[in-house]
């Protein structure tokens, strides 16, 4: 029998694969795990042939080659600097500005005459790989991540402004979607009222598995994420803490994650305004089994965004069992059930005092809330489950297409 390709249309972090015969630039990228945990599980399915097509700056020209039951091309981003290794400055908004007119070109030619999938599998509107799947009579699924119009009504960013008509075309031109929330969802039906929805879940990594939250006694608090002033908001947290060191003066608050080095002064200046800087821990870029060991060790993990559709951050909490405190935005709470395995809290500093000082003082809530979340977690982003559900809904609709 015929094996059917499929073509995942996305970034895919090359510095795990390195490649062999190919310089390229050793540094650390978005690890992606979302689209590698469902990759991985449908490369070792028989009937499938897996392609992956990636763009990157940090190579010095394109690549194919074979890795472990997939058939990977990297396609140098042409709008790279000339014999560096580095893309153009993302302050100048280029490759938006031409709606990456260059990279579509290059991709929708390879997809087209080399490559010849059966299904497309594409994912995100915040970039270039969906708009190049459009229009060219295959069947094509947009897996969601966030919605860019709706993170730009909270953000104002130039650049998720320029986003915008690219991500509605994409969406207008495509039948099949994979989405996970009821926010994702009604975005999706707004621009393509005939869109066909699948609810599909995104897996977590399996050492998020291997981990359970250890109930500790003390005041501590986990945040993780990407910071940023204009999205994820730990600024919220920051404020929180005078508030919550009068009764809980032993209170830690643990950050992870990437900040930039202005908005990490602006945070610095926020704290020393606010006398809690021996109360707050930087912690920086931590990998996912750092990750996983800190949740297990945390009292209680918040998220603290201003929009949201379905964080990673949040999916392996829950499936660590960390009692979570989040922010009641986009699609969060879809994940997250008010006073059964989380609490939501409306995004000001009052609301998380008071959610934060309930769990610090009953342990029998946190308890409830770890065991729920968990038992759920455990069950919606496994990745055999996720991946079971993933092939079936291919052959459907390759059935549909008759192909």
């Amino acid at each position: 029998m015929k094996k059917l390709k499929i073509l995942f249309l996305c970034h895919y972090p090359i510095d795990k694969i390195k490649p062999e015969g190919v310089i390229y630039r050793t540094k650390n990228q978005h690890p992606a795990s979302w689209v590698e945990g469902i990759v991985n599980s449908i490369s070792q399915n028989e009937n499938y042939s897996v392609f992956i097509l990636t763009v990157s700056s940090y190579l010095k020209h394109s690549i194919t080659f074979e890795y472990d039951n997939k058939n990977i091309t990297v396609v140098r981003n042409p709008y790279s600097i000339p014999w560096t290794l580095r893309g153009l400055p993302s302050f100048l908004f280029i490759e938006k500005l031409t709606r990456y007119i260059f990279i579509r070109l290059k991709l929708r030619k390879i997809i087209k005459n080399k490559i010849k999938p059966d299904l497309i599998y594409s994912f995100g509107t915040e970039n270039f790989y969906s708009i190049s799947a459009i229009n060219l009579g295959i069947p094509n699924i947009i897996h969601i991540q966030g919605p860019i119009a709706e993170y730009y009504k909270k953000s104002k960013m130039f650049n998720q402004r320029l986003q915008i008509p690219i991500e509605r075309k994409s969406i207008k031109n495509t039948k099949y979607f994979f989405a996970r929330t009821k926010f994702d969802n009604e975005f999706i039906q707004k621009i393509n009222s005939k869109a066909t929805i699948f609810n599909v879940w995104e897996p977590v990594r399996e050492v998020f598995f291997k981990y359970q939250w250890s109930n500790p006694l003390d005041f501590s608090i986990l945040y993780v994420g990407i910071m940023s002033k204009e999205l994820k908001n730990p600024e919220l947290l920051i404020r929180a803490i005078p508030i919550l060191k009068e009764k809980y003066p032993g209170i830690k608050v643990n950050i992870i994650g990437y900040v930039n080095k202005k908005y990490f002064n602006s945070l610095n200046n926020l704290i020393a305004k606010l006398n809690v800087s021996s109360y707050i821990n930087f912690l920086g870029y931590k990998n996912a089994e750092e990750i996983a060991e800190a949740l297990s060790k945390n009292r209680i993990f918040i998220l603290t965004s201003k929009c949201e559709n379905s964080p990673n951050s949040l999916a392996e909490a829950m499936v660590v069992g960390v009692p979570i405190i989040a922010s009641a935005v986009g699609g969060i709470p879809s994940m997250i059930d008010d006073g059964v395995n989380g609490f939501l809290f409306n995004n000001s500093v009052e609301d998380l005092v008071q959610k934060i000082d309930i769990l610090f003082s009953s342990q029998k809530i946190c308890n409830e809330f770890s065991n729920n979340a968990q038992l759920l977690g455990r069950k919606r982003f496994a990745s055999e489950n996720v991946s079971k559900f993933t092939i079936q809904i291919f052959s459907n609709i390759l059935k549909d297409e008759k192909i």
